[in-house]
């Protein structure tokens, strides 16, 4: 089986870039975008992928082709897709997150927060987006009803983009770096802090919950350039 993924994020190439991870070479490159691209993700069929650039315009690309099957107008930070495919949220520099619709490529709905977004996860189920702000803050949304259910503080972000993740047994935690080297480690539902986990010298800016392994994340510092994984199996179930 092949094993790919794609990568952007160069001010001075405005390009995507698709990886073979086995054999580490460069397979192909999407060449569309103006400006510097910000975020990209992977439609569940891997036949599909969106990316967004400071050319204020989102892309849904077919990979076989490489070529842009659908535009929306709109500058975004940060980008995801539902496990089912069907809906594409959008963070966007405006302080809202627009929700499309991938058959009809309608914005079907828009969110408004009261800060810059930085990171933008969507919960398996589709049901739930979390967001991290500027403000020092992280959100979780119920996209059905349109409200913001669970408020998450205690780390630190205003100058660095800051990134969060669902994780655990059935997604009950919620997990955020952040600019005092730690990383921040909630309850999902009841919003409790459960640990501040210190291993990095300086701002720890991304963390990813690893699906097979519900008690183990990844987290990477872009100053040191070091990238760990921790297992938090101590916390006991949700």
């Amino acid at each position: 089986m092949t094993v790919q993924v794609l990568t952007c994020g160069s001010d001075d190439d405005h390009s995507l870039k698709l990886w073979d991870v086995r054999g580490g070479g460069c397979v192909a490159t999407f060449r569309s975008h103006k400006d510097g691209v910000t975020s990209c993700a992977w439609c569940p069929d891997g036949k599909r992928f969106v990316s967004g650039s400071t050319d204020h315009r989102v892309l849904l690309w077919d990979v076989s082709t490489r070529t842009v099957l659908h535009s929306w107008r709109t500058r975004a930070s940060d980008l995801a897709i539902t496990n089912d495919g069907k809906y594409l949220f959008v963070a966007c520099y405006t302080r809202k997150v627009q929700m499309i619709d991938l058959e009809s490529m309608a914005v079907v709905a828009s969110l408004d927060e009261t800060a810059s977004i930085t990171s933008l996860s969507v919960s398996r189920s589709g049901e739930e987006i979390l967001l991290s702000l500027s403000s020092s803050e992280a959100h979780v949304w119920n996209v059905r009803t349109r409200q913001m259910t669970h408020k998450y503080h205690g780390h630190r972000q205003g100058r660095y983009a800051i990134r969060s993740c669902f994780g655990g047994v059935g997604e009950c935690f919620i997990v955020s770096g952040s600019e005092d080297n730690a990383i921040y480690l909630w309850h999902r539902q009841t919003q409790t802090l459960l640990a501040t986990l210190r291993a990095h010298e300086q701002p720890v800016n991304c963390v990813c919950s690893a699906p097979m392994l519900t008690r183990v994340w990844m987290y990477c510092n872009l100053f040191s350039q070091r990238l760990m994984l921790c297992s938090c199996a101590m916390l006991g179930e949700c």
